[in-house]
């Protein structure tokens, strides 16, 4: 994790966690918050703290928070929003 990062973090996450479900409707995948992340100082691993965890093999996605919008008080796009499959 580089200086600006732990800098716009401090002990915030730095990702959330979604639970992915395919949606044979759509090409797009249901995503579902189920938890955060932490990257490690040395940038080589996580911390991951869920609320729920699958049990039928949904993968488990892992996306980067951007604190500068939220502190900015814009709202961050969900992944449904902005990602095709994944």
């Amino acid at each position: 994790m580089n200086e600006e990062q732990q800098r716009l973090t401090g002990n915030r996450p730095t990702h959330r966690a979604y639970m992915v479900k395919d949606n044979p409707n759509s090409d797009k995948g249901r995503w579902t918050e189920i938890g955060t992340a932490w990257l490690h100082k040395d940038g080589k691993g996580f911390r991951v703290k869920l609320n729920t965890c699958p049990t039928n093999g949904e993968s488990i996605e892992c996306r980067l928070i951007d604190w500068k919008k939220i502190d900015a008080g814009q709202a961050e796009k969900t992944p449904d929003d902005e990602t095709e499959g994944y």
